[in-house]
């Protein structure tokens, strides 16, 4: 028995689809060529944020010398290094009522002269200035 069919066209380019009946897509190229371009507007928003994040806190890492708990170092060098201090993940008061600021793990305390405390959150107990 011949059964007829409706024709149905690509998501993407709109040619005819041949094969199963649930195919939306006539090859893998349209297919990711459809989501990416669904996925691209909002989730772009997200991405950048959670880049900018990531390189702040590798920037943060990277200032602190391995087995050091904290460091100190200026706005310039962080600015230099590409910190963006709009992208931070919470931000803190210490008992003295001084503002810290965090990125992950990794804390940032201003100090007079535009200099910063860097520490890693483990060692928060310890600060003093």
């Amino acid at each position: 028995m011949y059964r007829q069919t409706e024709k149905r066209n690509c998501n993407w380019c709109g040619k005819e689809i041949k094969g199963r009946t649930d195919k939306k897509y006539c090859d893998d190229a349209c297919r990711s060529a459809f989501n990416n371009q669904r996925n691209s507007g909002e989730n772009n928003v997200v991405k950048n944020i959670n880049y900018a994040l990531a390189r702040n806190r590798r920037i943060l890492s990277d200032a602190i010398p391995p087995c050091h708990p904290a460091a100190q170092t200026s706005r310039e060098y962080l600015v230099q290094q590409g910190f963006q201090f709009k992208y931070l993940t919470h931000l803190l008061t210490d008992k003295n009522g001084r503002q810290v600021f965090f990125c992950y793990e990794f804390g940032l305390s201003p100090l007079p002269d535009e200099q910063y405390l860097l520490f890693r959150h483990e060692h928060t107990s310890r600060i003093s200035t």
